[in-house]
């Protein structure tokens, strides 16, 4: 009689589960809830935050890409015209990091990266933004990027607490 108890009851809590679907910013198909990755046009639903539209076509694009995959727009001969701008975008986010406010700073750094790849300060902006929104993975990349550009444009002691952070995030 115990074991027919237990046995009723393990038939009954069984439960099918439905996975909902959500709708891909990039390509526009429905995928998984449950997805990290889309399998139709390969996007990283993780790093969407630090993706761009193209100025072309609107598709996703990776920041710092000088060409839209989709179709084709080029960035490029403007960087020169830009500097003012970017500097003055890169003063007001790191004015921002000092007020606290990472979300407004990350934006301007992400404006200055879109009109300058090159130069390293929204880089640098960028690290320190996703530092302390808790990117520590997406972080440490930036530091990587900025340090292959200049390799004092990083402190040590950020960069080793960037590091630390995403071992443990990876662990």
């Amino acid at each position: 009689m115990f074991r027919d108890y237990f046995k009723k009851k393990s038939q009954s809590s069984h439960k099918d589960y439905e996975v909902s679907l959500k709708t891909c910013p990039n390509c526009g198909r429905e995928v998984s809830s449950l997805s990290i990755i889309c399998p139709y046009c390969r996007i990283d639903f993780r790093d969407t935050f630090t993706d761009e539209r193209c100025s072309g076509c609107g598709q996703l694009i990776r920041q710092g890409d000088m060409k839209c995959p989709s179709c084709g727009f080029e960035y490029g001969e403007e960087f020169s015209q830009n500097d003012e701008e970017v500097t003055r975008l890169c003063d007001r986010g790191f004015r921002y990091i000092e007020d606290f406010r990472f979300k407004d700073a990350k934006v301007c750094f992400n404006r200055a990266s879109k009109l300058n790849p090159y130069d390293i300060n929204p880089i640098v902006g960028n690290a320190y933004c996703l530092y302390h929104l808790g990117y520590y993975v997406l972080s440490l990349k930036k530091c990587r990027q900025a340090l292959k550009m200049d390799g004092n444009s990083i402190d040590d002691e950020f960069y080793s607490k960037v590091k630390k952070k995403a071992a443990d995030i990876r662990n």
